[in-house]
């Protein structure tokens, strides 16, 4: 029996000579592997909304057919790495068959200020402040690692997935209380409230990474190396 529901691309990976798996992530399922058959169909664009219908399991399925309900969205090259450093996010910090139904749309909403905002490091931030709290990876703002209050005079250390360590003195990336409680109101476009929060996510990030690899990484230049991967 068919199925259908609406996706999109995140990774192609070779199977065969004429077969490809495509990594894709739904509304319905979460992220779900289908395989496809050359001879019959093209791989789907990337940063596009997919219709699909396919056959299988929980495992890996088939793709019988899709169709595009979105029009192209026209990038820059530029924000084409930054939507595939989104893409990289989506599908190793997300698992198989774990659906997370407000994503996708946050996904699409995302790709559609990425076309239409010139500064993007907020936007950035935003996706993947929103993405690590909603798979479970949320950073508490408010408590310290031994449950106490933080303090707007004292300084912290930021340890991944942890939390803020409450420090005697000042130290190199301590983070000061004050700055943490303006963090936590999402005032990340003060300085130097913009390089706290991109540190602290790519900290959370990396460790939840562990030792994989952001691609997307090594295609962003560097004098905007704002997109971290794992090591």
């Amino acid at each position: 029996m068919s199925n259908s529901c609406r996706c999109i691309l995140l990774h192609v990976r070779e199977l065969s000579e004429h077969k490809k798996i495509l990594e894709c992530f739904s509304e319905e399922l979460g992220r779900i592997a289908l395989v496809i058959n050359l001879n019959n169909q093209t791989v789907p664009d990337y940063f596009r909304l997919l219709t699909i219908q396919f056959v299988g399991g929980s495992g890996l399925k088939t793709l019988q057919n899709y169709q595009y309900s979105q029009a192209f969205i026209s990038l820059s090259s530029q924000n084409q790495v930054i939507a595939l450093y989104f893409n990289e996010l989506l599908f190793y910090l997300t698992k198989q068959n774990d659906p997370h139904e407000w994503l996708l749309p946050f996904y699409l909403a995302s790709l559609a200020r990425l076309q239409n905002e010139q500064s993007v490091e907020l936007l950035i931030r935003e996706f993947e402040y929103e993405l690590l709290c909603k798979i479970g990876y949320s950073i508490n703002f408010d408590q310290d690692i031994e449950g106490c209050e933080i303090c707007a005079d004292s300084w912290y250390a930021f340890y991944p997935v942890s939390g803020f360590k409450l420090l005697n003195k000042k130290e190199q990336y301590s983070v000061n209380g004050a700055m943490i409680m303006q963090i936590k109101q999402k005032k990340w476009q003060e300085s130097p409230n913009n390089q706290i929060i991109k540190y602290i996510l790519t900290q959370q990030i990396q460790e939840v990474l562990g030792v994989r690899v952001l691609h997307s990484k090594a295609l962003w230049p560097k004098k905007n190396s704002n997109i971290k991967g794992g090591k």
